[in-house]
């Protein structure tokens, strides 16, 4: 990010660093502005500064994963899979699906919404439980792919590997 900052009594541009999201995605809360710094926007990416949202959703084993890889140039690394971890910044989480299973998604929505990319498997499509806990948690995944692709700036489908953009 560039700004006008003022160093060694001369304002000058260019001045590159994080900004507050890209900081609070990394963990790194100790380094960010006070909010009087974001108000006055002292800091690049201040006051409206937002992440460029990216939900893809498909049923399971359609490519979803592998188009994420490809098109955000993604590595391990980048990846936190919610099947097997606890929501952690990252650029990109996986496996939706088992964070709306456990419950967690209302704590985990800050993470999500600042990262680059959600994959996540479409599990209400097809019949309906008789078990009150799996609609109960068809209806909370459901809630929270609503919001996300609300908030996210493209939204796409992978069906067999071909992809749909819904937003």
């Amino acid at each position: 990010t560039t700004w006008l900052q003022v160093q060694g009594g001369k304002a000058v541009q260019g001045v590159y660093g994080a900004t507050p999201l890209a900081l609070i995605s990394a963990g790194d809360t100790a380094n960010l502005p006070s909010m009087m710094e974001m108000f006055l926007g002292a800091r690049g990416g201040c006051m409206g500064e937002t992440c460029a949202l990216a939900l893809i959703i498909g049923g399971a084993y359609q490519g979803k994963c592998t188009f994420a890889a490809e098109k955000y140039r993604l590595t391990a690394a980048d990846i936190c899979d919610l099947a097997a971890d606890a929501p952690a910044p990252a650029r990109c989480y996986v496996h939706l699906e088992a964070l709306t299973r456990r419950g967690q998604a209302a704590e985990a929505l800050p993470l999500l919404l600042a990262a680059e990319v959600v994959v996540s498997r479409e599990i209400g499509s097809g019949v309906v439980p008789i078990d009150a806990g799996e609609r109960a948690w068809r209806e909370r995944h459901g809630t929270l792919m609503q919001e996300l692709a609300r908030r996210a700036d493209h939204v796409t489908r992978v069906f067999c590997g071909l992809t749909e953009v819904l937003k």
